[in-house]
């Protein structure tokens, strides 16, 4: 956890510092008061190596991006709070550190390649598969709200994680069968 943290708390850092945008076209500024800055910093590591985030990284994705996602999410409940931060209007819809500064661009590629598949996946599932996903992975929430929402028991939340989760493994790899070698040195 020591090396984790020591790798991504200047990113972490940045932004929570610069603010990030959000999916739904808005953004969010960052955290200029020093404290209110190194409490956040400390709760997104601490939400990323308590034992409900652990558990549900699949290991699959990218850790910098997962991390950056706590750390976004930590910025819009504090946004929800109405706690020193404010939402603009902002055109874009995607989520990234403001100014673009905010991964390797391996991981960037890496990321933008996974999310490719993960949409290519969601467009073969049924509509309660794609409502559970959007709740679940779009909007990060916690399994508790999710089965509030869809009026499920947590314990339905969780199979269909699990489910989730393992058909979306065996479409990526399926995928990956299908996709052809390149050329060494392309």
């Amino acid at each position: 956890m020591a090396e984790v943290y020591s790798y991504y708390v200047d990113e972490v850092a940045q932004l929570l510092r610069r603010g990030c945008r959000l999916s739904d076209g808005k953004s969010l500024l960052g955290v200029r008061d020093s404290q209110r800055h190194r409490d956040l910093l400390q709760d997104v590591f601490l939400k990323a190596f308590g034992a409900p985030a652990r558990q549900s990284y699949d290991g699959l994705r990218p850790y910098g991006p997962y991390l950056m996602r706590i750390a976004r999410n930590l910025l819009v409940d504090e946004a929800r709070l109405g706690r020193r931060f404010v939402p603009l209007e902002d055109p874009c819809g995607e989520v990234e550190v403001l100014p673009e500064e905010d991964a390797a661009p391996e991981e960037a590629l890496e990321w933008r390649q996974l999310s490719a598949a993960t949409r290519e996946f969601c467009t073969g599932v049924d509509a309660p598969t794609k409502e559970f996903i959007r709740l679940r992975f779009e909007e990060d929430l916690s399994q508790r709200d999710v089965a509030e929402r869809m009026q499920w028991t947590r314990r339905k939340v969780r199979t269909w994680e699990d489910r989730v989760r393992e058909q979306l493994r065996r479409f990526l790899i399926h995928r990956d069968k299908r996709r052809p070698n390149p050329a060494p040195g392309t």
